[in-house]
């Protein structure tokens, strides 16, 4: 019973391995798409998928929608990212979509931003909006859960805008995760298997030392 246990140790840590590798692979594959610049006014948020490579330049963004707390700190926020057209009667958005992200210096990035966006949307004087140091988004697109989605519902409806041009989906930056899980699925799965060959090898051993020492000729007690 020991040894079996013992194997089903060794076979679940190898099982996890592997799926936290081909989780990593999922990741790593996504990350080497062609990258999609979805701010391009050509673009258009409806042709966005789950899975997409997102490399562009941040320049105008709105507020959060919500944030994401553990242990009573701040651990992620989502920015509403609206797409911004352009026609002879002015700037108008037609799409909005999200932005996560979980580092304090990207919150304090994004926040500037946010800031002077909302400062020159709001401006009726015509005035060019402030040059800005963009932030440099390199993501992935996953859907925004059903959660996420009733908060980002609630602030569009705050700001007038139209909750039909939400498009349900969120932009995470890569920072490498899929490296990450990648490596650690290799390293979880040669371990586990590793353990699995030794765990057997030492079971078979011991099995084959019982079965000669069994077939030894001797005396036997007789008083049983």
């Amino acid at each position: 019973m020991n040894s079996f246990m013992t194997k089903f140790r060794f076979a679940l840590i190898a099982c996890v391995g592997i799926f936290v590798l081909v989780m990593g692979g999922i990741q790593k594959k996504n990350e080497l798409k062609k990258p999609i610049d979805i701010l391009d006014p050509e673009f258009s948020f409806e042709d966005i998928q789950e899975g997409d490579h997102v490399k562009c330049d941040v320049d105008f963004i709105m507020d959060v929608t919500s944030y994401y707390t553990k242990n009573g700190k701040e651990t992620s926020r989502i920015y509403c990212l609206p797409h911004v057209s352009e026609d002879d009667y002015g700037f108008y958005m037609d799409g909005y979509m999200g932005v996560t992200v979980a580092k304090n210096t990207d919150f304090s990035k994004l926040d500037l931003i946010c800031n002077d966006s909302n400062n020159w949307w709001n401006d009726d004087s015509g005035k060019a909006m402030k040059t800005l140091s963009p932030y440099k988004l390199d993501g992935t697109v996953r859907k925004l859960s059903s959660e996420e989605l009733e908060y980002f519902e609630k602030y569009i409806k705050k700001i007038d805008g139209d909750t039909d041009m939400i498009i349900p989906y969120t932009i995470v930056p890569n920072n490498n995760q899929g490296n990450l899980l990648l490596g650690v699925g290799g390293v979880i799965t040669v371990i586990g298997s590793l353990l699995l060959v030794i765990s057997i090898a030492s079971d078979n051993k011991a099995k084959k030392r019982a079965s000669e020492a069994e077939s030894i000729p001797g005396y036997e007690d007789a008083l049983l």
